[in-house]
């Protein structure tokens, strides 16, 4: 997935990004608030991966699941985290 794409949130965690080497790799980022007052959501990670012991740990703010045109990134998610 590339560029610039919508997604369905409904009020998921927002991850910060640390100061210095992050634990995890940041995938994309949210853009734009979903709603007025919502703007402490812009920049923060929307979906970031890690390693964890000896497998893999992905993070989604979104629910791709939801979102048309997304649906098979969980799938997608979940085969990659299990990939270890």
């Amino acid at each position: 997935y590339q560029g610039v794409f919508n997604a369905y949130y409904a009020n998921g965690p927002l991850l910060d990004v640390p100061q210095g080497q992050l634990p995890y790799e940041i995938l994309c980022y949210f853009r734009s608030a979903v709603q007025q007052g919502a703007e402490i959501m812009i920049d923060t990670p929307a979906l970031v991966t890690a390693g964890y012991g000896q497998g893999r740990c992905v993070w989604s703010s979104f629910h791709p699941e939801l979102t048309s045109g997304l649906e098979t990134m969980l799938v997608q998610a979940v085969v990659w985290a299990a990939n270890r």
